[in-house]
């Protein structure tokens, strides 16, 4: 199972922060996932972290499974297939964040891309690596570019320089036949 990302509205000041920044985690590894403020990095007050899990939303400090919340913080430190699921931030009003979809994986290799969007005009490294940390030489695809790849990378890397909305898109990487679970790029103007 795989953690990755879909991005919906974004409400006024208010974000969720997913840190490492990525979409794709192996089982084991940790995330911190807190909802703040956009201009100084402060936890937001009263914003609500949910999640949607099988189909059912989950509310932090009301349902059992979201108890290890803190504030509008959560805390995994050793990811498991029960952490899966839609995450995000959400006022009293119904106002949401971005909405982070968290999927873990026992595969081979992984794809590390940004889990938020990313600005316009800056340079973004897509990076293909194993459990150990160690890159892995694949071809990098792209969604309606996938018969063939957009880019071979023997040292795991996929960079865009000056990236514009163009760039944005579903991508995966693959070796032999073996392929990463795909991930959006979302580019903000």
């Amino acid at each position: 199972l795989f953690f990755f990302l879909h991005l919906g509205l974004t409400a006024a000041a208010v974000f969720l922060k997913v840190t490492p920044n990525r979409q794709q985690f192996f089982t084991g590894e940790s995330v911190h996932l807190s909802c703040e403020e956009e201009e100084d990095g402060k936890s937001a007050d009263g914003w609500t972290l949910k999640r949607v899990r099988e189909h059912q939303t989950e509310t932090f400090g009301v349902d059992k499974v979201f108890q290890k919340c803190s504030g509008a913080t959560y805390t995994v430190p050793a990811l498991s297939a029960a952490e899966r699921g839609v995450y995000w931030c959400e006022d009293p009003r119904g106002n949401k964040t971005i909405k982070v979809t968290l999927t873990v994986s026992d595969v081979p290799f992984i794809m590390e891309i940004p889990a938020l969007p990313v600005i316009l005009g800056s340079n973004v490294t897509i990076r293909c690596r194993d459990r150990n940390g160690s890159s892995v030489s694949v071809h990098f695809f792209k969604f309606k570019q996938h018969r063939e790849p957009i880019r071979a990378a023997p040292d795991g890397q996929f960079r865009i320089i000056n990236v514009q909305k163009s760039d944005e898109g579903l991508y995966w990487c693959s070796f032999g036949q073996r392929t990463s679970v795909s991930s959006m790029l979302h580019v903000r103007g």
